[in-house]
């Protein structure tokens, strides 16, 4: 991890996990999803409620906006 850190490609990554060893910090990662995968499988129903309320709707809800559309 030394060479990295003085010689490496990932020099400043290195040198970050090598203070937090130091100062014994656990080892922090974060993960991230794929948010615009979730919201592309939404329908307009839902994102149009969540516009609205700026929440997202609760199963009953969902069921609702479900039933606004048998009627059509």
């Amino acid at each position: 991890m030394v060479q990295e850190a003085l010689r490496g490609r990932h020099r400043l990554p290195a040198v970050e996990a090598i203070f937090d060893r130091l100062e014994g910090r656990a080892t922090q990662q974060l993960n991230v999803r794929d948010v615009s995968a979730d919201l592309r499988s939404l329908s307009d129903e839902e994102l149009e409620f969540h516009l609205v309320h700026d929440r997202w709707p609760s199963d009953d809800e969902l069921l609702m906006l479900g039933s606004k559309d048998d009627g059509c």
